[in-house]
């Protein structure tokens, strides 16, 4: 591993942050210290942004500290966009969110510059920092900012946001300029609220920084491309385009601000859906939030006498049939798409892997991995990669899907021959020499009526059920553990509201979002983390770009063009 790059600012090894002017805006101002907003402050101010991160709670990163027990599984070893990762939104946009950054980049990044020395699990395809730390991880995020010229304030809770007035009035001119933006996302090659920034200076311009409004032109994505735009700006003092407003009635003026305060789940390191809140009075639509990753409830076979059993490796899939087309779909196409599975919010109509939708897909499996039987129910990875398929039926009141186990993921004629084979051997024991731990196998004869009874004494009808539990073990399904210990938030501001290259949002220019506040998670495993990482570093490239030319526009003498609609 190299040696870590130190970031000071001014030092020649980096632009560094600007240095902060008594009474000015801050360039950008990065809500929630989690992953995502630690990822956007390094970023902004690695170049050249002022940054300031408000924190609500005492410390940066609390659920970092509680990931992966605590040893932080920090990325996964490769990553499947149509397998690992769910959203209500288009496919396209997910793949250009993806495109800004690659897995390795990130791995590099973790590795040169904020000095974490990663071991590779190979039993699980999984890195975890080497001391198996979740807090030398923390720590190490937070003196990379530092180093960076990042200013932290903690136990600052954000309760509102305000666009200043001359923001407002400028963006007043060129409302039509919202609507333009969507559905861009998904192609690389069509126009973008991106900007350019270069070793040479940084050429940026968006539709809404302070005092300006853009005229035409089109724009290359923040890691290339340059675009040529015509800009209008206003004259006199400085703009500011936003106002954190803070418990206790304190404000802190931002040109640009980050949202990266997370979701609902784990409402103890204070996440309370307060970013939701926000952007949806801002005037952004939702796909409903919903738990995610988390545990389900249920009643398990032969009784309670299961909690506490772990089992190494069951392969769960959900099954849902289809939904018969709407009425007034023409096309018959349903609310989901091939191989996906229910998200949060409205349906989604559309081909695609994990994508939401009201009906889900009839069958999906989940990779094989750890369960848990709880004192309530089901937990561990191959559970909690299925969950959210569940919590979104229970909480719109349908039938959830049948989530069925294959206790050791062989085939049923495998089961149906060692049993025909089986003679004078109690059925319990061959369950236990084909893999089944004792308990699970008892608990299943019990549960089947056939406790005690050697293999040659099964009837056919007997042996069949046996192997149906054995391979397609239906788990009875009541409830589920909701936010509180959900590992993820499900749905939020959908990908079709957002620059997916720069994280900035096409309904508020200026106002950037990233990690779990956007409608995108991944199943357990590390990516979510890769989600923090590159969603975290596509806003704070993103913000710091609009930061520069809102500075640069305020500190000319530009000449003022016509703004449309002007005479």
């Amino acid at each position: 591993m190299r040696k870590p790059r130190i970031l000071k600012p001014g030092d020649g090894t980096s632009t560094g942050a600007r240095q902060a002017q008594p009474g000015a805006a801050e360039d950008v101002v990065v809500v929630g210290a989690g992953a995502a907003g630690l990822t956007a402050a390094y970023f902004a101010a690695q170049a050249g942004a002022q940054v300031l991160v408000l924190e609500r709670t005492r410390e940066a990163g609390k659920k970092i500290l509680m990931s992966g027990g605590s040893r932080c599984n920090i990325l996964p070893l490769v990553a499947d966009l149509d397998t690992d990762f769910f959203t209500e939104s288009s496919r396209s946009a997910l793949r250009a969110a993806f495109a800004t950054w690659t897995l390795e980049g990130a791995k590099e990044w973790l590795e040169d510059d904020i000095g974490l020395a990663l071991e590779l699990e190979e039993a699980n395809a999984k890195w975890f920092p080497a001391s198996n730390s979740s807090r030398d991880v923390r720590d190490a995020l937070v003196a990379a900012c530092r180093r960076a010229g990042v200013q932290f304030r903690y136990d600052s809770s954000l309760e509102g946001l305000e666009q200043c007035s001359s923001s407002k009035s400028s963006r007043s001119s060129s409302s039509d300029d919202v609507g333009d933006n969507d559905g861009r996302n998904g192609d690389s090659s069509s126009n973008s609220s991106s900007r350019n920034s270069s070793s040479s200076g940084t050429e940026v311009g968006a539709a809404g920084d302070a005092g300006q409004i853009e005229i035409g032109g089109s724009r290359g994505a923040n890691t290339g491309g340059k675009g040529k735009r015509k800009r209008v700006t206003g004259g006199g003092a400085e703009r500011c385009d936003w106002v954190c407003r803070l418990a206790g009635g304190t404000g802190v003026r931002a040109r640009t601000v980050v949202l990266a305060t997370g979701g609902l789940s784990f409402p103890a390191v204070g996440t309370d859906g307060t970013g939701h809140r926000i952007v949806a009075k801002l005037g952004h639509s939702l796909a409903q939030p919903y738990a995610a990753l988390t545990p389900l409830l249920g009643r398990h076979p032969g009784g309670e006498q299961l909690a506490g059993l772990t089992l190494p490796s069951v392969k769960l899939s959900a099954h849902r049939a289809a939904p018969a087309p709407a009425a007034d779909d023409a096309s018959g196409a349903s609310g989901s798409g091939e191989g996906g599975g229910p998200g949060g919010g409205k349906k989604a109509k559309g081909k695609g892997g994990n994508k939401g939708g009201g009906g889900g897909a009839s069958v999906a499996v989940a990779q094989r991995g750890g369960f848990l039987f709880t004192h309530k129910g089901y937990s561990g990875p191959a559970v909690l990669d299925l969950s959210h398929r569940a919590v979104v039926a229970l909480e719109r009141g349908e039938t959830p899907p049948v989530i069925r186990a294959n206790w050791t993921g062989d085939a049923p004629e495998d089961w149906d021959a060692r049993l025909r084979q089986g003679g004078p051997a109690l059925v319990a024991t061959l369950l236990q020499r084909g893999g089944l731990k004792e308990r699970l196998a008892l608990a299943l004869c019990s549960a089947l009526g056939i406790t005690g009874r050697t293999a040659a004494q099964l009837r056919k009808e007997e042996r069949a059920a046996l192997v149906s539990a054995l391979t397609a073990y239906p788990l009875d399904l009541t409830g589920h553990e909701g936010y509180k210990k959900a590992e993820v938030t499900g749905g939020g501001v959908p990908l079709n509201q957002i620059n997916c290259r720069t994280g900035e949002s096409t309904v508020l220019p200026g106002l950037f979002l990233c990690g779990e506040i956007v409608d995108v998670f991944g199943r357990i495993g590390g990516f979510n983390f890769l989600w923090a990482w590159i969603s975290g570093r596509a806003a704070g490239l993103g913000a710091a770009a609009a930061a520069a030319e809102a500075a640069a526009v305020t500190g000319a003498a530009a000449e003022r063009l016509p703004v449309r609609g002007e005479p």
